[in-house]
C-alpha cells in the first residue's frame, strides 16, 4: 500500500510504499514509508485511519502473514 509523506530532504511530497504503522507511548498512532534510497519517512495519522484504512500494513516488530513463517 502506498501512500503520500513529505520528504524533507528533497522538500517535496512523495509517494510511497508504507513499510509500518506503530503507537507512539502517547497514543499518537504513526505510519512510516521506506524511500528507494533506505530512509525513512514518518507520518501522523488519525486513530480512526489507523483502525481501517491502514488496518493491513503491519506494525512495528511483527512479520505479516506471509513472513511469518519464514526462518531467517
Amino acid at each position: 500500500m502506498k501512500a503520500a509523506f513529505y520528504d524533507v530532504k528533497k522538500r517535496e511530497k512523495v509517494e510511497v510504499e508504507i513499510a509500518f504503522k506503530k503507537k507512539t507511548e502517547t497514543g499518537r498512532c504513526m505510519i512510516y514509508g521506506k524511500t528507494s534510497d533506505g530512509r525513512m519517512l514518518p507520518r501522523f495519522i488519525k486513530e480512526d485511519e489507523y483502525a481501517t484504512t491502514y488496518k493491513a500494513v503491519a506494525e512495528e516488530g511483527k512479520a505479516c502473514k506471509k513472513c511469518a513463517g519464514k526462518k531467517k
